[in-house]
């Protein structure tokens, strides 16, 4: 049950950056927020797909997999996840902070 709570609230900001990209003017801000929220949510995906069909620890290393051909792949995408998933802690509340700054401006400038 905490491990999907856990998934669930990594999920909840990526959904809603990729809503709040359909309703923004600027150009620039819905980018950032579309590919920041889609990039970031396949991210969560991946290491939740790991966790799910592997035995051991995205920190760790993963011991064993099903199908067995999945546990090269595994331990190649661990430490490159790890990462993007410390950096989607910390860049996340600043690509909204900036497509928020992109947008402001953009309805400053045409209003």
């Amino acid at each position: 049950m905490n491990q999907l709570l856990i998934i669930i609230a990594l999920m909840v900001p990526c959904i809603s950056a990729l809503l709040l990209s359909r309703i923004t003017l600027n150009p620039h801000a819905t980018k950032l927020l579309f590919w920041g929220g889609a990039s970031f949510l396949f991210v969560i995906f991946l290491s939740v797909m790991l966790d799910q069909q592997c035995r051991g620890s995205l920190v760790t290393n993963w011991v064993e997999c099903r199908p067995a051909m999945l546990l090269g792949l595994a331990n190649t995408f661990s430490k490159p996840l790890l990462v993007s998933l410390m950096a989607y802690i910390f860049i996340g509340p600043f690509m909204v902070i900036a497509a928020g700054v992109f947008e402001l401006l953009h309805r400053r400038r045409t209003s």
